[in-house]
This record gives structure tokens, sequence and C-alpha cells, in this order.
């Protein structure tokens, strides 16, 4: 089956059909990290969450949406209005996560549940590219028996950036010399959730919440991150603020810090909430 590829991010909030007044709550990958949801900060986002009780809530790939169910900061009956996941995982059934075992050998399975709990659910697959194909084509047995396949969508978004052009300086009296002199007007390709964070941004949507991702600033303590144990030289054995690819995960987390600043997006972690509970030793398994 054959979808149409729309042009850009902002495409989103046509698909959830989104008014002004509404929230949009974003699950961004940071999840697949355990060490930094240690059990008594799960419940705290799972209560955060709770009181923000967002109109939509997105959910940056059905695989990690796994893990906010398992994890416990989405209740069971917590229904996912839109995935979005990047077409190749889709198509390939693969994934660069953390810890390959905590996901099923075929996450693609994971599609099917999600919709089985939610059947309006969006599937929106996107295609980071400058020139991406005009269709994308989608194996319906993932979806399963039920699911309207109109609700699968597929979008694309240029990557590269400038921070410069995103951040707003007057918010750091001396701003951090590193992040001024090397990446300050330098163009960067952009992580996919960083790019639809972006996309969202851009359409004008005032009331977007986030909650997955490094929005700590590019000084967040490292010392607790997971090393990833992918068998690819760009991840093995790397923290994620120092994987070795196009990105820079540190220049993201200061723009993202600087948002939340702005008060232009909503972060519903908090790092003093973390580190109390990494202090405390609590539990970080399921």
């Amino acid at each position: 089956m054959n979808i149409l590829v729309d042009n850009g991010a902002e495409n989103l909030i046509n698909y959830l059909n989104i008014k002004d007044e509404d929230s949009i709550l974003y699950l961004g990958g940071r999840i697949d990290d355990d060490s930094l949801y240690p059990e008594g900060y799960r419940d705290y986002l799972r209560q955060k969450i709770e009181e923000l009780n967002p109109t939509k809530i997105i959910c940056h790939s059905h695989w990690y949406a796994s893990k906010y169910y398992n994890r416990g900061i989405l209740n069971e009956n917590t229904k996912i209005d839109m995935i979005v996941v990047y077409n190749k995982w889709f198509q390939t059934g693969q994934c660069q996560p953390i810890n390959r075992e905590d996901y099923d050998s075929e996450h693609r399975r994971y599609i099917s549940a999600l919709a089985h709990k939610n059947p309006n659910m969006i599937y929106a697959m996107y295609i980071p590219s400058n020139a991406p194909p005009a269709k994308a084509t989608i194996d319906p047995v993932w979806f399963g028996t039920d699911y309207d396949l109109k609700n699968v969508k597929c979008f694309s978004f240029s990557r590269p950036y400038r921070a410069n052009m995103l951040i707003d300086w007057s918010l750091k009296p001396v701003p951090n010399q590193k992040f001024c002199d090397e990446w300050g007007n330098v163009s960067i390709n952009s992580t996919d959730g960083f790019a639809i964070i972006n996309g969202i941004l851009a359409a004008g949507f005032k009331n977007l919440n986030i909650l997955g991702f490094s929005a700590f600033g590019m000084n967040e303590d490292t010392s607790y991150f997971t090393p990833y144990g992918l068998k690819d030289s760009r991840f093995n054995n790397l923290k994620y603020f120092d994987i070795n690819t196009s990105e820079n995960q540190m220049v993201e987390a200061e723009i993202l810090k600087n948002y939340v600043d702005q008060k232009r997006i909503n972060n519903l972690e908090d790092y003093g909430e973390l580190w109390k509970h990494l202090k405390k030793g609590d539990k970080n398994d399921s």
C-alpha cells in the first residue's frame, strides 16, 4: 500500500486536528536509558502527566511507547494519539536502542497493540530528507485487522539547523564559550525528535509539553547515563552526549533548555527530582 509523503513536520498539527487551546505531550527517546528513570522518578512523572491531562499524546516510536507503559510512566488505560517513527525503521524492523534486549526481536508487533489500545491512533512515518520520494510503501499486516489505514501518514523534513537561529542568547549573560565558538553558527543535522519539536513550534503551536528528552542543558551530569551496547562503532560503549553521529546532542540539550527558559515549551521532567531519586538508589527495573 502506498502513502503520499507530506512536506514538513508541522503537518503533525493537522494530522491530529489540534486547536490552539489544546495541549500536546510529546514523549521522546530518553526513556530508552533505564538509569535515568528510577522507580520513584517514574511515579513522579506519571503524576505530572495526570496533572497535565494533555489533549493529545505523541510518542517517538512504537518501541519507546512500550517502555513508557512497561515502566509505568503511562497508565495502561492511557491512549497514545500518535506514533512518529523513522520510515526506515518501519520498513526494516530495525532500531538503535541502548540495549537491544529490552525490546521484542520483532518490535513492529507493538504497533498493532497500540492500535488496539486506540483504534484512532495516527501512525506517522517520517523521512528526514530534502528530496523525499513522493510515496512511501507500508505493509498493512503490522497494523492489525481492525485498524483504519487512512490513519497512516508520512511526512518529510529537512534536518540541518543553525543554533544561533534558534537560541535566545539574552537568557545567558555569559554564554558557554564552547557553545558560542564551536556551534553557534554551524550547520548541524538535528536528531529526529528535535526536528519534530521545531516543526511543531514553527507551526505556531503554543502549548507543547515534553517528557523523555535531554533538555537540562549541555552541562548535565552524565555519570548515570548508560553506554550503548550496539556493535556499531559510532555508538558502542559511548554515552548519549558522546555518540559519533552527524547530530550534536549536547547542543540540542542546550537549545531545549533555552526553549524551556523562554517558556516556549514545558518540560515535565525535573532535574532536582531526578537526582533525588538517583541519590536514593531507587530501582531502575520495570
